[in-house]
């Protein structure tokens, strides 16, 4: 109870200038301090501690704010990278091939896939690859892609692997050696018996084919366009062969066949023709070398090409070959016009020379690497002439010397064909008498030999 008297006492006012007693003189000290805090508020005002409290979070708003900004926009460059990806610039259903080299990083791919306008920027395909983790996974090799994919689907194909496989078929090369090529790039998935049969299968394709009508021996040889060809995972030996046959047919639809067929040739006889080019001549001089081919048969001579003797031996001829296949079509050193079907798949450029040979009256031609390691071609007029050549007396043939027109149909043409025709009879009528010689005396040592040996 002793609280509250004292409570009481102190609730009295003191009188002015008396001296309170010492235990009523505390109350007021004790309500000092809350009377002072009272009075500070107003002094002090609430306005500066606003301010000071305000100016202390102000810059961590801003901050926070800015933070928030750059976030949002962060977000939409994301979206935009990986939202873009469904415009693409090709068309859709377009298709385009592009070719992933080994070791290339993901901004290499990118850059391809911006050049072929698969993606409208390279980062769009960059950032969906690092959203996917797929760094690692991107394989090369030859990619068919079709327009209207998205930067995701882009990034699961190229993970995957390719779906395709390239072969390139050179100039040059017979059906057989074709088919071992596409044999090793399909990693035998086509066999080189799957294709051959096919290959030397001609009929199964001349309802599709028409230019198949006169193939000899029911053989594509010839007709299988030298090109880059992707293979798809389900193709066939079958759908391959189409796609080679539909090359070649795509290939010459433009070429003019007047000039031939004024010398009896047929668009096939071409095509056999520019087999022999193809084996037998460099490319700047295909037009001449299918000038002295075209001379030849003119003049009723044999073009004794070497060419056709060694796709009959698969090999180079020995002098024994040339004597075991004399009777054989393609021995042309002893047959007279062109073999029965073409040696190889030749060039566009080697069948527009057998189409258009130059304006020569070549009639021979050798070649030769010089010091330097180029080809040098010889022609000649006559055989004496290319003797000299081949004995070195012969200069080197400079490319454009002849012209490369059309020969002439004219009566001037047709007298310099029958002059070289009676030269050529002449010398082929020498090289006979030498060659019976040579037998002659061949068999007579041959029967000395024998009666010594009995």
């Amino acid at each position: 109870m002793a609280p509250r008297k004292r409570a009481t006492t102190s609730s009295q006012p003191s009188p002015a200038g008396r001296r309170a007693p010492s235990h009523t003189a505390q109350q007021p000290r004790q309500a000092q301090p809350q009377s002072r805090t009272r009075a500070q508020a107003p002094m002090r005002g609430q306005a500066p501690r606003g301010k000071k409290k305000g100016g202390g979070l102000k810059p961590a708003i801003v901050l926070v704010a800015i933070i928030v900004i750059l976030l949002l926009v962060a977000i939409g460059v994301v979206r935009g990278c990986v939202m873009g990806s469904s415009r693409p610039l090709l068309p859709a259903g377009e298709e385009v091939t592009v070719v992933i080299e080994e070791g290339s990083s993901a901004n290499s791919i990118a850059e391809l896939l911006e050049e072929n306008g698969l993606v409208a920027r390279s980062s769009e395909f960059t950032t969906e690859v690092r959203l996917e983790g797929a760094a690692e996974n991107l394989k090369p090799g030859t990619y068919t892609f079709t327009g209207g994919m998205t930067t995701a689907e882009l990034v699961a194909l190229i993970s995957e692997g390719p779906q395709t496989e390239s072969v390139t078929i050179p100039e040059g090369k017979t059906c057989s050696a074709s088919a071992e090529l596409v044999a090793a790039a399909t990693d035998g998935r086509i066999t080189a018996e799957d294709f051959m049969k096919c290959a030397n299968n001609a009929a199964d394709y001349q309802a599709d084919y028409a230019f198949l009508a006169d193939a000899y021996d029911n053989s594509l040889e010839g007709f299988l366009f030298p090109k880059t060809y992707e293979i798809a995972r389900d193709d066939t030996a079958d759908t391959l062969i189409r796609k080679m046959l539909d090359q070649y047919k795509a290939e010459v639809a433009d070429i003019d066949y007047s000039y031939a067929e004024s010398k009896n040739l047929t668009p096939y006889d071409v095509l056999i023709l520019a087999s022999i080019v193809e084996r037998e001549s460099a490319s700047d001089v295909r037009a001449e070398v299918s000038s002295v081919f075209y001379n030849r048969l003119s003049g009723g001579m044999q073009l004794q090409s070497d060419a056709t003797t060694a796709y009959l031996v698969n090999g180079d001829p020995t002098p024994e070959d040339l004597e075991n296949t004399a009777e054989n079509p393609y021995n042309t050193q002893y047959n007279y016009g062109l073999p029965p079907g073409p040696i190889c798949s030749p060039s566009l450029a080697s069948i527009e020379a057998a189409a258009h040979p130059a304006n020569t009256d070549f009639l021979y031609f050798f070649f030769e690497e010089d010091d330097k390691g180029e080809m040098q071609y010889y022609f000649s007029t006559d055989y004496d002439q290319h003797q000299a050549a081949i004995n070195g007396e012969g200069t080197p043939y400079k490319v454009g010397e002849a012209s490369t027109a059309e020969k002439s149909s004219s009566s001037a043409a047709a007298e310099e064909d029958a002059a070289a025709a009676d030269a050529d009879a002449a010398t082929d009528a020498d090289a006979a008498a030498d060659a019976d010689a040579a037998t002659d005396a061949d068999a007579a040592a041959d029967a000395g030999d024998g009666e010594g040996e009995g």
